[in-house]
């Protein structure tokens, strides 16, 4: 098509971000709207789960260059050119609508929606382009008014088909209940990939990694530019890997000689979002796997969930923590605006149609959320019981082992079933000595520094090195958790995984008997 030059009005613009070629969301924000109307998590757009099977694959060539927008990808001479995602998705725009002049208060809302930012970042982004593209004429600027694409662009429809990389709704397992309290945590995680194709949720078991990870994944859903894998790596069967599940999804054909081929040659052709839940569980091979991945997949961005980091080049941390709990001696109103609490009364809600709860209640509720630690997992677990048992007597139930042998949810994973399933996956990956350590520090007080650790551990035959290792091995496994003071760190354990510990020993204490 030729660059022709139209001047368009923003005010007769499309403000919408669903579906048109016109418009572009956010590549990496969160919308937190969608969840009131659909009632799914923060992100999701039912309309658009559909419309991207209807969506042309199509490529936009000017001068040396081909544009894929649906791929995400620039290419010059056939080869990948680097770009930060904000920046191509403006070049999306104005080589979409080249010839037309589209104004800069359009390209502010498209390129920073919800976000208030100087236009100087504008200009920032525009004269990265005309320095990736070689030409300060490729993109002229229409002083008081906005930019249009200059250079000719022919436009052709990609008829290869890539259906088999795409995973329906329906074929992934996500959690019908809201994220609570997380809101800001999801809008950072995927801001992060903005600027980094591998992100890891770390966090204790039980945190909320694997929620957190759904809801990302169902936003990717969304978005035209990418396909999306989930793959749920305990639950695996014996003998399979990983990259063998990746491949199985990508492809129908069963007689591939090596699944990394199909892999590379599939993942090549799209962007991809892939998702690898419960890292731990096969943490060298996850490494390797990722490792490849990113070396050898350019359009790929990677979600990893594990209860620690793999590792990696390239790996960046978001550490998830357990919900923030209220202190004593606030009133019912400051408690209810904690999402510890919000995490609680709506699922105890669900369970008791008839809830009602006075300041009194609500002082309690604060209680139990504190004693929990904030941990999701347990917050739901204990939830589900308000009807049969009432707050007054949940408060005093889990101060003991009861609080480890309450189920939750018929469809969980076995080892989110009950929390002393989930801690005793946890404690089964730890080494002997771990476990040892772990047993010592069940009886320290509620934050102890390295100091403490190392002055009262009955060190036996373990050196004061060998101890070091082991604070550290334990805290890069989320069975340590850390309070940070200034420059000083102190360490601590879960309540729930107090009571594990002192269950475990006792038991061993019986046996010895």
């Amino acid at each position: 098509m030729k660059a022709q030059v139209q001047l368009s009005s923003y005010e007769n613009q499309p403000k919408s971000i669903t579906g048109c070629n016109t418009t572009r969301p956010d590549f990496f924000t969160v919308d937190h709207k969608a969840q009131k109307s659909t009632g799914c998590h923060p992100g999701t757009r039912m309309e658009n789960i559909s419309g991207m099977e209807d969506r042309k694959d199509e490529a936009f060539i000017f001068g040396d260059f081909t544009l894929y927008p649906q791929r995400r990808l620039l290419l010059k001479k056939g080869k990948k050119i680097p770009i930060r995602n904000r920046t191509l998705g403006l070049l999306i725009i104005l080589v979409e609508r080249a010839g037309e002049i589209v104004n800069q208060d359009e390209l502010m809302l498209l390129g920073w929606p919800r976000v208030v930012v100087d236009r100087v970042n504008l200009r920032v982004q525009i004269h990265a382009l005309r320095k990736i593209i070689e030409s300060k004429d490729s993109i002229i600027t229409v002083s008081g008014y906005g930019y249009y694409f200059a250079k000719d662009v022919a436009r052709h429809e990609v008829t290869d088909d890539f259906s088999d990389a795409k995973i329906s709704y329906e074929e992934l397992s996500f959690s019908l209940n809201e994220i609570v309290g997380r809101e800001e945590e999801l809008k950072k995680v995927m801001s992060r990939f903005e600027d980094h194709r591998l992100i890891s949720l770390v966090g204790p078991g039980g945190v909320g990694k694997s929620c957190v990870a759904s809801a990302i994944t169902k936003t990717m859903m969304t978005l035209p530019f990418f396909h999306s894998v989930f793959i749920d790596v305990p639950s695996l069967m014996k003998g399979e890997k990983i990259a063998e599940s990746i491949a199985s999804q990508l492809t129908k054909n069963e007689t591939y000689t090596s699944p990394f081929e199909i892999i590379v040659e599939s993942m090549s052709k799209h962007a991809f979002f892939l998702v690898l839940d419960g890292c731990e569980y096969r943490l060298e091979e996850a490494s390797k796997l990722v490792d490849f991945l990113l070396n050898r997949v350019p359009q790929c961005h990677i979600l990893v969930t594990s209860r620690e980091p793999l590792f990696v080049d390239g790996e960046v941390l978001h550490q998830l923590s357990p919900l923030s709990v209220p202190s004593e001696h606030l009133d019912s109103e400051e408690i209810l605006t904690y999402p510890a609490v919000r995490l609680f009364i709506e699922r105890a809600s669900t369970y008791l149609t008839e809830l009602e709860l006075h300041s009194r209640d609500i002082l309690k509720v604060g209680a139990i959320t504190r004693k929990l630690d904030g941990l999701p997992l347990a917050i739901e677990i204990v939830a589900s019981k308000i009807a049969i048992f009432g707050l007054n007597e949940l408060e005093t139930l889990i101060d003991g082992v009861f609080l480890l042998r309450m189920s939750g949810r018929r469809t969980a994973q076995p080892r989110h079933y009950t929390l002393g399933n989930m801690l005793e996956w946890s404690y089964n990956m730890l080494t002997a000595n771990e476990k040892w350590l772990l047993g010592q520090l069940a009886s320290f007080k509620k934050f102890t520094s390295l100091d403490d650790i190392i002055q009262s551990v009955d060190t036996q035959d373990i050196e004061i090195a060998e101890l070091h290792f082991l604070v550290e091995s334990l805290a890069s496994k989320s069975m340590l958790s850390i309070k940070r003071d200034n420059l000083k760190r102190y360490y601590y354990m879960l309540e729930a995984t107090k009571i594990f510990m002192h269950e475990k020993l006792s038991h061993k204490k019986q046996i010895l008997k």
